[in-house]
């Protein structure tokens, strides 16, 4: 009866953890990252240059309006960097310092009109 019970209990440990893994995202190759508009004017132009496996990738979306996001996926084999760059209304340009990733990671862009500050929130519960 105890090994029953013991055998059942590792069996719903090991689904809950699985089923965490599944929603975090952990042991996916693919980074998300959300570039969230917090200046006072819309972004027109965004772009993420995505470094990994030796490549480089760029990828490009339009606007973002003030206090709206944006969401981007993308694939790295292993690890990889990015860095992003955007272009307000006004023509201004900033970009970041660009970040350091592995699969599963999240990360969030928050874009004032002076910098942008990333919050990294990989692998939390």
């Amino acid at each position: 009866m105890r090994v029953l019970v013991g055998g059942a209990a590792l069996v719903v440990a090991l689904g809950t953890g699985a089923l965490v893994a599944s929603v975090r995202g952990w042991g996916s190759p693919n980074v998300v990252v959300d570039v969230v508009n917090a200046a006072e004017v819309s972004i027109v132009a965004t772009e993420l240059t995505i470094e990994t496996c030796g490549a480089v990738t760029r990828i490009t979306s339009d606007a973002i309006a003030s206090n709206e996001s944006r969401r981007f996926a993308f694939p790295v084999c292993g690890e990889g960097g990015y860095r992003l760059r955007v272009t307000f209304s006004d023509g201004r340009e900033i970009t970041s310092g660009g970040a350091y990733v592995e699969g599963g990671y999240r990360i969030s862009e928050r874009v004032s009109r002076e910098r942008i500050d990333t919050r990294s929130e990989w692998y939390r519960l």
